[in-house]
């Protein structure tokens, strides 16, 4: 059962090569180190079913005290689909198509008051959707204001 509110929510981002590992750390310069989030990557050669275990050993690590979001690279790719294989053995929240905007959104907004993990999730995937643009549409905004 997830929390409610006033809780702390950690994030495991898992994905093909170092992608969470180098929006984590990026995110970091913008936000400052963070504790209760991972990064976890699948490098080639690696087997899948080692790669589950791994990402359910880090679930499993970080619910200890908290809720457990998880940011996957592609939906259906090798990360999501072993994040998908835990949902049998842990309770947590998973979004696909991670982006620098969707870990800087879960890094900030698990800290609000009451922040429960559905309500981040829904955050996030907002974020991450609002994060995508294009530049001539973007500056277009900018240059009429």
């Amino acid at each position: 059962v997830f929390a409610e509110g006033n809780n702390l929510i950690s994030i495991l981002i898992a994905t093909h090569e170092d992608l969470g590992g180098s929006l984590l750390k990026s995110a970091g310069l913008i936000v400052g180190e963070q504790n209760h989030a991972r990064a976890l990557s699948l490098e080639r050669g690696d087997g899948i079913r080692e790669f589950e275990e791994k990402v359910g050993t880090a679930i499993e690590e970080l619910s200890n005290d908290s809720d457990v979001l998880v940011l996957t690279d592609l939906f259906g790719g090798s990360p999501f689909n072993a994040a998908a294989a835990n949902l049998k053995h842990y309770k947590f929240k998973c979004l696909s198509g991670v982006n620098l905007p969707m870990v800087l959104e879960a890094l900030i907004s698990r800290n609000m008051d009451n922040m429960d993990i559905g309500e981040l999730a829904q955050k996030c995937l907002e974020s991450g959707i609002e994060g995508i643009r294009n530049m001539e549409e973007g500056l277009e905004v900018i240059t009429r204001a």
